[in-house]
């Protein structure tokens, strides 16, 4: 009957992102760095960012793009962040919208690179907080599909701007963060304004704030809380020039 085959399919895909999240979820027992070296991931998973196949057998190109976002990527000088399978491996910590992580996520990617920091301290890691403007305005006057657009939009900017090694986190409504690990002031300085060109030439207003823990002392928390601050600052300034 006709309307066997779509439920078939149905159940095909649930059954490819279960063993999707299973490997995630099998390459993840280990998440603290305290336990060496972060293990190599299983061939199915070194994926690109934009994969051509999907990294598991059998699994839909849509969802395939869903799961390349939380596989790890390589190239990293120092021992590669385990975050990327890790913290995904749960919907908890997954942003529905956009595919991120979310704040839960972001919390507790924050405090495995900060033990990574403790362990190589002569690196610095540079925090960026993005706000949208007028999300409230987009939501209350073209409807929340209109916000939700505005949002995909901002996020697919930031990957595109950022660097392989960068981390993107959708933390609050309109509000998301990049982790760029291995990054002093001169370059964080140089992604900021990367950002900032990719947000406008994107037709994104947003209000931009970065800080960096350098290898002289400092958390990433304490980066991330200056940089909090340094985008409130942005957008008063904003406000101010509007």
């Amino acid at each position: 009957p006709d309307g066997a085959e779509p439920h078939a399919d149905e159940e095909a895909d649930a059954r490819a992102v279960r063993q999707a999240m299973e490997t995630l979820l099998r390459y993840n027992e280990h998440p603290d760095p305290d336990h060496g070296t972060d293990p190599a991931p299983p061939a199915s998973m070194k994926t690109d960012r934009l994969p051509t196949k999907p990294p598991v057998s059998g699994m839909p190109a849509n969802e395939s793009m869903k799961i390349a976002k939380l596989t790890p990527s390589t190239g990293f000088s120092r021992p590669r962040p385990a975050h990327r399978a890790e913290a995904a491996a749960t919907a908890s910590q997954a942003d529905a919208l956009t595919g991120l992580l979310n704040r839960r996520g972001f919390d507790r990617v924050l405090l495995i690179e900060e033990k990574r920091s403790q362990r190589f301290p002569d690196l610095d890691d540079t925090v960026f907080v993005i706000d949208l403007d007028g999300l409230k305005t987009v939501n209350d006057t073209e409807g929340h599909a209109a916000g939700d657009r505005l949002i995909r939009l901002a996020a697919d900017t930031l990957e595109r701007a950022i660097r392989g090694s960068d981390q993107l986190f959708r933390i609050g409504g309109d509000e998301f963060v990049v982790l760029a690990t291995e990054s002093n002031r001169r370059g964080g300085d140089v992604l900021l304004q990367r950002l900032r060109s990719a947000l406008d030439d994107a037709g994104v207003q947003a209000s931009i704030g970065s800080a960096t823990r350098t290898g002289a002392g400092g958390t990433l928390i304490e980066a991330f809380s200056d940089a909090d601050q340094a985008m409130y600052r942005d957008k008063l300034a904003r406000k101010g020039e509007r």
